[in-house]
């Protein structure tokens, strides 16, 4: 079939609903009213003008009963009960076939509720009204339930009911139609309970009010019974509410076009909405609260209960449940329970409070999902609850339950107080993800705010923010009118059993979780906790903990298997970090990980600094295996830092490390620094296996440091390390430097190896006004086995500067040995030199000098002149050489005579000349080359040149007869070419070798044996 045959079927089928939609109407409104003869006392109607007035029916205590046949009224017509003023319910049926289409005004003398039960269904149409004194129940229920078992039925009617004077107690249901109304505005008096309750309900345009009072929307799929709840008020029965029980299947509710429910008033309203489906859309709304100017300071509005056994979708759409401007009293709730749950285009939840009065919470209950999305002519999709300005009274909390929650482009979920009164919190539990992508949940106080913020609490499998999307809470700063002490931003609490995504920049936003004081503002930042399975923080995003006013910054506390944080975008380097801004007064948050591995690689930062007037915080990482850090990217090194900014007042916050391993390369750096007035942090580091540190990327060294920089005045900090093995290669750095007004830090490594390659330990002072009396920075190492330093490696603690002396090193080692220009250094360049001392078994390659050389590794201590040099003081080992001997036997063997002497060994046959050369192994005479059946050892060649090269030879010459000078003719030797074992186990080298009748390794020589 074509394309086009398809449209033109549709269009086609289209139009006929449309055509039996209007017929249906016409033949409904032409119906009018009709009473049937099934009750003791028939119903009456007779018309006065365009009002059909009913009267009759048969009446039960306050119960007055009615059974139309059909029953409509017309456009511009009304239909009267004239019902006796004693008269508390009117209970009408329907028993035809038609639907009831209400165009007109229904009306009821006194405080009578009115029932209208037509199971073929019921239409309101645009111009339908409603002056009824009590409450307006139309159901298209097949019968209406009593306490005492009657049943007033519509679809099987009795001519002789027993009927009842008890209140009425259920709906019964079978194949229910539908309710609609179609631009309708249905009220009833305030304080009164207006219900629809069909198969599907619509409502398309118009409004449904009950001010202070109820509106209850229900759809029933199948058969079951809808309670009625109520109660006597002053003797008059009161209809409350309905009881959907979960064993009935529900039908679906629409509300579309900016359709209203609203029971706004002094108090007390409340909206109840049960269906299968709910759909709130194109710019409907649901008004409760208390109104503008209304209320008590006992007032307490009602909820708004919307339940769905599948799905609710709010699109363009809102639900407000407000204290409004002047009025008094608390909000109430709005209660969601669903399946699913969808806001989007613009659409809106809140409870909030512009007067005097508390605002509601909202709570959401969904088994499968709620998503939140988009925005519309500027207004992003929200859950929210505030303090307005000028409001006095607490913000509601926002709870959300549900299998997963995801919030995207430009929706959010907000509790804010920019009134007095604080922030509510918002809790959400989710059994799988929290997705947000350029989308918010957040918790402020606002610069009219009088209060604490909101804490957020998140449990959930997995969490993932991207694309800018943000979490946080905030305090910003009051208005220049009040007076405020403090207001404190509310604290982040996330529990995840997955993993914790955080990616991404868009429009100059990073995503991220933070919590932080506002310029200006007084209060302290909120704290920042994650546990979770993961970590991983990259492409810009960050956990910030600040404050940029009169307060203390947050603590970041994270407890995780794994941490990963990486890259840089947009210029935002992913990061962890807490600070005091430039201007503000407070300390700064402590940042505290405690993870099984923590890798920060790509130009990522994990920072606790000072910029303001204030203490940095400290950073504490306990990770129980590997840590590394890593790399350089657009202009950012990786790296860990503590820092006093310039022109800070503080003390710089100390950075800890607990780990099995920690690797630095590419560049990357861990350093605590002022800039300030104030000392900087110390650096302390226990790692259980390994320190490994190397490479330089981008002209940048791999390093750990503590630094007092220029204009700076404090001291910097200690740097401390214990670990098995510390490596340094390919110029890797950790130095303790000060070049401003304050002596550098310390640097102590205690350690089983500690290897540099090519790399350097320093300490490196150059600051100003220091006192000459005072020692400077010390380098203290304790190396169980062995300090080696190779390729122009370097152990210094160099100064320069007036009155500035080098620094002081200390090594306590078994064995020190340094090659190819490397050195220890404790040098002053503009006064006195420092002290070395050294303490080793064995110091190999490098030994003191008065100055120093490029071409051979030195220890020196020099001053700016000679008289000023340091001391270098090199402990030799406390070794007694007759420690560990014995005495020998006294009966040694005479070798003079264990030697044979046949073998000649060349020319000089009367000098006994012994040398021993060769590679593992001598050859079995001394004229026989090296068989290729021996073992060989492989030459080891150092690198360098050796300082002193000498070859030593041990010659022996005969000795000179003391008679005479002439040499006496020596006796033929002849060349041995093997040996014996004698009685004794005595091996005794022979002439004619033996025999051999068993397989050896080694190969039979023989010798030419002179004659």
């Amino acid at each position: 079939m074509s394309g086009v045959s398809i449209r033109l079927y549709y269009w086609q089928g289209l139009g006929i609903a449309i055509a039996s939609t209007i017929i249906l109407w016409a033949n409904s409104v032409s119906a009018e009213i009709t009473p049937d003869e099934t009750l003791p006392n028939i119903s009456n109607v007779r018309l006065e003008g365009n009002i059909r007035i009913i009267e009759g029916g048969t009446t039960r205590g306050a119960n007055l009963f009615h059974s139309f046949g059909e029953f409509s009224v017309p456009t511009s017509s009304a239909a009267l009960f004239n019902n006796a003023p004693d008269i508390q319910n009117i209970i009408s049926r329907v028993t035809g076939n038609s639907v009831s289409a209400i165009d007109g005004l229904i009306k009821t003398n006194g405080a009578a509720n009115l029932f209208l039960i037509n199971p073929s269904g019921i239409i309101f149409g645009a111009n339908a009204r409603l002056d009824i004194g009590g409450s307006f129940l139309a159901s298209t229920a097949s019968s209406l339930k009593f306490a005492d078992s009657f049943e007033f039925s519509a679809t099987n009617p009795q001519t002789t009911p027993l009927l009842t004077i008890s209140a009425p107690m259920g709906l019964q249901y079978g194949d229910a139609k539908s309710i609609q109304v179609r631009g309708s505005i249905l009220n009833v008096k305030p304080g009164q309970t207006l219900a629809l309750v069909g198969g599907d309900v619509s409502v398309e345009g118009g409004a449904l009010r009950s001010p202070s009072g109820k509106i209850e929307l229900g759809g029933v799929a199948d058969s079951g019974i809808v309670e009625i709840k109520g109660q006597q008020l002053e003797g008059v029965f009161r209809l409350t509410s309905l009881l959907f029980p979960e064993t009935v299947a529900r039908a679906n509710i629409l509300l579309k076009n900016s359709a209203f429910v609203d029971v706004t008033g002094a108090g007390g309203g409340s909206i109840a909405i049960n269906a299968r489906n709910l759909d709130v859309v194109e710019g409907s709304f649901l008004f409760a609260g208390i109104g503008q100017g209304l209320g008590s300071p006992n007032a307490v509005a009602g909820d708004i209960t919307l339940n769905a056994t599948e799905d609710i979708k709010f699109v363009e759409s809102n639900v407000f449940n407000n204290v409004r401007s002047l009025a008094v009293g608390n909000g109430g709730n709005i209660n969601i329970s669903a399946r699913f749950l969808s806001l989007t285009d613009g659409a809106l939840l809140s409870a909030s409070t512009f007067g005097k009065g508390n605002a509601g919470n909202i709570n959401i209950d969904v088994k499968d999902a709620v998503t939140i999305s988009g925005v519309k002519d500027g207004i992003p999709s929200t859950i929210s609850s505030s303090v307005i300005t000028g409001a006095k009274g607490n913000g509601g909390n926002i709870r959300i339950e549900s299998g997963s929650l995801s919030i995207t482009d430009g929706a959010g979920v907000s509790t804010s107080t920019d009134g007095e009164g604080n922030a509510g919190n918002v809790k959400v539990g989710v059994r799988d993800s929290v997705f947000l992508s350029n989308a918010i949940i957040l918790s402020t106080v606002e610069a009219g705010g009088l209060g604490k913020g909101g804490d957020i609490d998140i449990t959930a499998v997995t969490l993932s923010l991207f694309d800018g999307a943000q979490l946080g809470t905030s305090v910003f700063k009051a208005l220049d009118n009040q007076s405020v002490e403090r207001r404190d931003a509310g604290n982040i609490n996330i529990n995840v059993t997955g993993a914790v995504t955080i990616s991404g920049v868009k429009d100059g936003f990073p995503s991220g979780i933070g919590s932080g004081v506002g310029t200006g503002a007084k209060g302290n930042g909120g704290n920042i906790h994650i546990f979770s399975s993961s970590l991983s923080l990259t492409d810009g995003a960050l956990l910030s903990a600040s404050t940029f006013g009169e307060g203390n910054a947050g603590d970041i506390n994270i407890d995780a298997t794994g941490v990963t944080i990486s890259g840089v975008k947009d210029g935002f380097p992913s990061g962890i970090e807490t600070g005091v801004g430039r201007g503000a007064k407070g300390t700064g948050g402590n940042i505290r990980i405690s993870t099984d591995s923590l890798s920060i690689t790509d130009g990522a930062i994990l920072v606790a600094s000072t910029r303001g007037e204030g203490n940095a915080g400290n950073v504490n990482l306990n990770v129980r295996d590997a840590m590394t850090i890593s790399g350089r990217k657009n202009g950012f090194s990786s790296g860990i830092g503590s820092s006093v900014g310039r022109g800070a007042k503080g003390t710089g916050g100390n950075i800890r490390i607990s780990t099995d391993s920690l690797s630095i390369t590419d560049g990357a750096a861990l350093v605590a620094s002022t800039f300030g007035e104030g000392n900087a942090g110390n650096v302390n580091i226990d790692a259980t296996s390994v320190v490994s540190i190397s490479g330089q990327k981008d002209g940048s060294s791999s390093g750990i440091g503590s630094s007092v920089e220029s204009e700076a005045v404090g001291k910097g900090g200690d740097i401390n390390i214990s670990t098995e093995r510390l490596f340094l290669k390919d110029a890797a750095q950790i130095t303790a430097s000060s070049i401003g007004n304050g002596a550098a830090g310390n640097l102590d490594v205690n350690a089983r190896t500690i290897f540099l390659d090519n790399s350097t330990l320093s300490t490196d002072t150059r600051s100003r006004d220091n006192n000459p009396n005072i020692e400077q920075a010390t380098i203290n190492l304790l190396a169980r086995d062995l300090v080696l330093l190779r390729r122009n490696s370097k152990i210094s603690t160099d100064a320069s500067g007036e009155n500035i002396i080098g620094g002081n090193i200390n090594i306590n080692s078994n064995f020190l040995a340094a090659a190819e220009n490397s050195d220890i250094t404790a040098n002053s360049t503009d006064f006195r030199g420092g002290n070395v001392r050294i303490n080793s078994k064995g110091i190999f390659g490098i030994q003191f000098r008065d100055v120093p050389s490029d071409f051979t590794s030195d220890i020196t201590a020099t001053g700016a002149t000679r008289e000023l040099s340091g001391n270098v003081e090199i402990t030799p080992p406390e070794i007694d050489p007759t420690s560990g001997l014995i005495e020998l036997p006294t009966n040694l063997i005479d070798a003079s005579n264990q030697i044979s002497t046949a073998c000649t060994p060349g020319s000089r046959q009367f000098q006994n000349t012994f040398v021993s050369t060769g590679r593992g192994g001598l050859p079995m005479s001394p004229t026989e080359p090296l068989q290729d059946s021996s073992t060989l050892s492989t030459w080891v060649r150092l690198r360098g040149k050796p300082e002193n090269s000498a070859k030593a030879t041990v010659e022996t010459q005969p000795a000179a007869s003391s008679t005479s000078s002439k040499v006496a003719a020596a006796p033929q030797i002849v060349e041995a070419s093997g040996w014996v074992v004698d009685g004794n186990g005595n091996i005794e080298l022979v002439a004619q070798a033996p025999i051999i009748l068993h397989s050896s390794w080694q190969t039979p020589t023989s010798c030419p044996v002179s004659q």
